[in-house]
């Protein structure tokens, strides 16, 4: 059977994963790692997650064992409402959807709003998670530019879907400005343009104080969240354990209630025991995580920045994140990052992955993701040196 004259057309667009694929070197003890954006297993609440679920399964087992509502499970949905509500803007769960990480929760919006051929509008360089869940749309890309005051307007007015990271973005580790988000959320208006604020770095802020997100300058906007344009998706993955795979979606109750007739279609729910797990921590816990979260990654983020400005040599540049796990490098004009990938991992056992990833085509030869999120303070400072000095002999 020739099995690629079987598949859809769109699978000629789906590509492996370059994140995953260095995913698996994780097990090499040898390698340091600054390629996979995983939390550190340090902040991975497991005795919390047994004793819960201990308590769940005594106390609630066959229900917990039972299929949830597609919307989610209730009192998981009435907290994110009422944490949104406290810190933000107001809203009810039924402008909540709980989808299976905050990747379903692209894969999708992306399937109720583009069609074939339709333009998605981003920020390039920009999460390829969000580039591979449109590609199975179908759809092409166009990117704003990097000047809200100026941006490409054709790209806005010609597209169907609006993909942005607000908070330390993935690969960049960039902020918006409050200004740029209030462009941004003007510039959604003028075109009456649907987008995806993707917050999956929100809750881990290093330096700075907070900004508003852009579904509440959106929803001050307009007069409310059902009368916004702006989906906000979240996850527990960053801040719990990615291993729940609870995610979810905030935004206008009536497409909310569209796109849950798409994850009906696609999973029916999203595990009710993992929400139950998710909701019982989050509710008590969730603060208190997100402060360890920060406590163990900002001093990372503080050595390798600090690495950087000791070894690397001139000709190459670099973000300066304020909170997250990124760190974004310009190379020389003459390197190719994936040749120094490649060569990083087999020469100088440091992972790292090539900026290639994170267009959603041609670019990224000349720049390169660090994440500081796995490693120790003294293993991110070794990986930097040996990363410094293979850019210099190249």
């Amino acid at each position: 059977m020739d099995w690629n004259s079987a598949f859809a057309t769109q699978m000629n667009r789906v590509k492996a994963s370059e994140i995953r694929e260095r995913a698996k070197t994780i097990d090499l003890s040898a390698v340091i790692q600054l390629g996979g954006g995983l939390p550190d297993r340090a902040i991975l609440p497991h005795p919390l997650v047994q004793s819960v679920c201990d308590t769940i399964l005594k106390t609630d087992g066959e229900a917990a064992l039972q299929y949830a509502p597609s919307e989610g499970y209730g009192p998981l949905r009435e907290w994110l409402a009422a944490y949104v509500t406290k810190t933000e803007f107001p809203c009810s769960p039924d402008n909540i959807l709980i989808t299976n990480g905050s990747q379903q929760a692209l894969d999708l919006i992306g399937r109720v709003f583009l069609d074939v051929g339709d333009q998605v509008v981003l920020d390039a360089p920009t999460f390829i998670g969000a580039i591979r869940a449109f590609d199975l749309t179908g759809a092409d890309y166009a990117d704003i530019g990097s000047d809200f005051n100026q941006p490409n307007e054709d790209s806005l007015k010609n597209s169907s879907l609006g993909y942005f990271q607000a908070d330390f973005s993935n690969p960049g580790g960039t902020c918006y400005s409050e200004k740029e988000r209030t462009l941004l959320s003007d510039l959604v208006n003028r075109y009456s343009l649907p987008i995806i604020e993707d917050a999956c770095y929100t809750p881990l802020r290093y330096e700075g104080e907070p900004l508003p997100s852009i579904q509440a300058i959106n929803v001050a906007q307009n007069g409310g969240i059902d009368n916004s344009l702006v989906f906000r998706t979240g996850t527990f993955s960053k801040t719990i354990a990615p291993s729940l795979r609870v995610g979810w979606i905030i935004g206008p109750k009536e497409a909310i209630r569209k796109i849950t007739l798409v994850k009906q279609a696609c999973d029916l729910s999203t595990g009710k025991l993992a929400q139950m797990i998710a909701h019982s921590i989050a509710s008590q816990h969730f603060d208190s995580q997100c402060e360890k979260a920060v406590a163990t990654y900002k001093p990372r983020c503080a050595a390798m920045l600090k690495a950087l400005r000791e070894h690397m040599p001139d000709g190459v540049s670099w973000t300066k994140p304020e909170g997250g796990f990124y760190i974004w490098l310009t190379l020389p004009d003459l390197i190719d990052s994936k040749d120094l990938a490649n060569r990083s991992l087999t020469e100088a056992q440091v992972s790292i992955i090539s900026g290639h990833a994170f267009f959603p085509g041609d670019g990224g030869a000349k720049y390169a993701r660090l994440s500081f999120s796995l490693e120790p303070e003294e293993k991110g400072t070794e990986a930097i040196k040996r990363l410094s000095a293979l850019i210099r002999s190249m």
